[in-house]
C-alpha cells in the first residue's frame, strides 16, 4: 500500500564561506519523507547574502541508523548529517556536510513534524 508522506517544516541559518567571506543564508523549506528513504521538498524560500530564491519539487534521499543518526542529500546541491527525534520523530536536527561549492557551509537547523 501507498504510505502518505510525513512533513515536515524545515528552517535553518548559517553561511557560505566564499573567498574567506561569511555570507549570510536562511531557508524555510517543507520536506516530504516517503518512509522508502525519498524525500520531496514542496516548497522551499533560501535568503542568501539577502538574495530571495524559490525553489519547488526537489527530491532527494535519506538514510536513519538504528541510533537514530542518518544522512539526507538533496544530489549536486546540498548533503547533511541529521538527528532523528527517538520515538515520535517530532524533530529532525540536521547540519549541511557539503557540497563545498561556492564555499563550506556553516548551515543548521531543525525541521519540525507538521503532518499527523
Amino acid at each position: 500500500h501507498d504510505a502518505l508522506p510525513i512533513s515536515y517544516v524545515f528552517n535553518a541559518h548559517g553561511w557560505n564561506i566564499v573567498g574567506g567571506v561569511a555570507l549570510p543564508k536562511a531557508i524555510v523549506e517543507g520536506i516530504d519523507f516517503n518512509g522508502d528513504g525519498t524525500l520531496v521538498s514542496p516548497f522551499a524560500t533560501v535568503s542568501i547574502n539577502g538574495t530571495i530564491l524559490h525553489f519547488s519539487g526537489a527530491s532527494g534521499s535519506y538514510t536513519v541508523n538504528p541510533d537514530c543518526t542518518g544522512t539526507l542529500t538533496f544530489p549536486g546541491v546540498a548533503s547533511f548529517d541529521i538527528f532523528v527525534q527517538p520515538g515520535d520523530g517530532k524533530q529532525v536536527w540536521m547540519i549541511q556536510t557539503g557540497p563545498a561549492v561556492p564555499g563550506p557551509p556553516v548551515f543548521e537547523g531543525t525541521a519540525t513534524k507538521v503532518s499527523p
